[in-house]
């Protein structure tokens, strides 16, 4: 700051009547305006892309393990029906299916991870923590999202997101993978953001639209993750309810009751489980809104782009929430 006050003072006076002077003292205005820019500038940018980051991060975890507890708590739900049919059905390996397959998981772990690393490398490259270019392990990493176009499992995943363009998806994907690959140490962090505008607003919509939503009160309209959650659970609630009726004879009383409790049990669990799907859709929004602004993080003042950070953290940190009780319960 004092060196940027210092050669403003040098360089202070009036300008020349000569031409070429006049130009060469105007490239000097335009430098130590920079300077100063510069200098009033990076420590607020730093701090908002540092906080960014941070919450990015807690955004990107926190849905990765909603999709895992998701996951786990659909597996319980699926060994409670095991053992209510199973003096009619016995055990059949093949009615033990997963709600999202290890392939399925894994895709929407590596492109979820790699949003978070972008965000962390951002303030990487603003704490000038990197050197001249990104490490090999980085460097893998995008490459393994580069390579993931052709992915059956992605391509799976795309093929049941309605009005999906699975190139769209891809090329999202295989921009924020270049990046890690292509990208040097540089501090034009306004320019790498709006590079990145298009990819990360795209992996979030789909993610959004991935989840989609649950049947509407006449049944229709679900789509994507939380439809099939629905649906499955209404199965489950059929099942158990179809297995008191032809048993409720030859329960005892408190077996019975026992079984009965198990109906809004479940429905509890798929609110609890839908709850997290939702919270999961509003932290992506909110991701890709906050780094829609984060340009702004370079103006002297971003109180728009704090507020916005905030919410992000506060997105994250709801949906840790709701995963964490699916656990706990």
């Amino acid at each position: 700051m004092k060196q940027g006050f210092a050669i403003f003072r040098a360089y202070g006076g009036p300008l020349p009547r000569s031409r070429s002077n006049h130009s060469a003292y105007l490239v000097h205005y335009i430098v130590v305006a920079l300077l100063f820019s510069t200098c009033v500038r990076s420590p607020a940018a730093a701090k908002g892309i540092a906080a960014f980051s941070a919450a990015t991060s807690v955004a990107a975890t926190s849905t990765g393990g909603a999709f895992e507890a998701v996951e786990r708590s659909y597996y319980q739900t699926q060994v409670a029906a095991l053992t209510v049919n199973y003096d009619t059905s016995g055990f059949d390996p093949k009615s033990i299916r997963p709600f999202l397959s290890v392939d399925d998981l894994e895709v929407r772990s590596k492109v979820l991870k790699g949003l978070q690393m972008y965000a962390e490398k951002l303030a990487d490259i603003m704490s000038d923590r990197q050197l001249t270019e990104f490490d090999s392990q980085t460097k893998a990493f995008g490459q393994s999202l580069v390579d993931m176009k052709s992915s059956t499992a992605l391509t799976a995943i795309a093929a049941r997101v309605p009005d999906t363009d699975l190139k769209v998806f891809t090329a999202a994907v295989d921009s924020l993978g270049r990046w890690f690959i292509e990208s040097k140490r540089q501090k034009e962090i306004p320019k790498i953001v709006s590079g990145m505008q298009k990819p990360v607003q795209e992996i979030c919509t789909f993610f959004i639209a991935d989840i989609g939503q649950p049947p509407g009160p006449n049944g229709r309209t679900g789509r994507g993750l939380r439809d099939q959650l629905w649906r499955q659970f209404e199965q489950k609630m059929m099942l158990q309810d179809a297995f008191i009726q032809k048993n409720k004879d030859k329960l005892d009383p408190r077996t019975k009751a026992e079984e009965i409790a198990k109906l809004p049990a479940l429905l509890t669990e798929r609110v609890r489980m839908d709850g997290t799907l939702r919270a999961t859709q509003s932290a992506l929004a909110k991701l890709a809104e906050t780094h829609n602004q984060l340009a702004a993080a370079f103006d002297k003042s971003s109180p728009t782009l704090d507020e916005l950070i905030r919410e992000l953290m506060s997105e994250g940190q709801r949906v840790k929430g709701f995963y964490e009780k699916l656990e706990n319960r």
